[in-house]
Order: structure tokens, then C-alpha cells, then sequence
């Protein structure tokens, strides 16, 4: 496979993902202002059929498609990989990912770190919620963040 971007449909929103032979590197919600920087290249190279599979794949619980976390500092990948462990339909706090970073002094860099996540969705930042149990804020909108959780726990049944 080569470097592509396409377009898939969630149920939570329409999304853009640019991927390659490593795996997806970006995913976000169309509805927010893209990065372009070192996309440009991408325009020629267009599978929404590969995006859908990817997003179908994940939304049917088959298998998570490949990321590559290639963009990032090493403590922002160490907080991303961290979130892949984070059990499907569960919450954890930004305080429990500092520990399971074991930087427990680094809650507001988890924070940070969560909140630049090039791959939503895939890597699951919405499943990270206050210390307090409050929802807490969403770069793609706490009312999205709230739906995608409750489809995770069962509340939602479509796709």
C-alpha cells in the first residue's frame, strides 16, 4: 500500500485518514481545520474504500487497524501507546495514564499529550476522562466524546 488519504463514515461523524505501509498516522473529524503540512503530496492518492475498511474494522470490533505514531515527541508517544491499552468501552483518568506512563508527576503533560493525539478514534484519547469522573473537554466536542463512549458501553446500537 502506499501513502493515501481518504475518507470514511462513524456514526459519530465523518473522518479523514491518511495512512501508509506503517499504518495510519492522522485521523481526524472532518468538520474541524485540517493540517496541511506535508499532506500535499496526498492529493493524488485517494481510497476512501481503504479509510472505510479501516473504520468498519474497528467499528465491528474485528481488528484495529495499524498506527503509526510517527509524529510526535517521545513522551507523546509513550502517552499514545499507553492509551491503546485502555480496554475497549472503559474510562480511565489522566492521573491513571501518568501511572501507567510511570511519570505519575506528568498529569498535566498527559493532558497536553492526549489532547495532540494525531490519530482519534483509533487511539482511544476519548476514553480519558477527569480525575474527578467528569467527562471533561474533547478537541472533536465533548457531545461527540459522550456518543462515542456510549456506543463503546453498549448504549448506542448502530454503527
Amino acid at each position: 500500500m502506499k501513502t493515501f488519504y481518504g475518507y470514511a463514515q462513524t456514526p459519530f461523524g465523518t473522518v479523514i485518514m491518511f495512512g501508509d505501509n506503517n499504518g495510519i498516522f492522522r485521523l481526524d473529524f472532518v468538520n474541524l481545520h485540517l493540517p496541511t503540512d506535508g499532506f500535499a503530496q496526498l492529493k493524488e492518492i485517494r481510497d476512501d474504500k481503504a479509510a472505510q475498511q479501516c473504520i468498519d474494522s474497528f467499528l465491528e470490533r474485528k481488528d484495529l487497524p495499524d498506527v503509526d505514531l510517527q509524529m510526535g515527541t517521545p513522551f507523546q508517544k509513550s502517552v499514545w501507546k499507553a492509551l491503546l491499552t485502555i480496554p475497549f468501552g472503559e474510562t480511565v483518568s489522566y492521573k491513571d495514564v501518568a501511572e501507567m506512563i510511570h511519570n505519575t508527576k506528568a498529569v498535566r503533560a498527559v493532558a497536553n499529550a492526549v489532547g495532540d493525539n494525531p490519530v482519534s478514534l483509533l487511539v482511544p484519547c476519548h476514553r480519558v476522562i477527569c480525575n474527578d469522573g467528569s467527562i471533561g473537554g474533547y478537541g472533536w466536542g465533548v457531545e461527540r466524546k459522550i456518543k462515542i463512549l456510549e456506543w463503546e458501553q453498549g448504549k448506542l446500537n448502530n454503527k
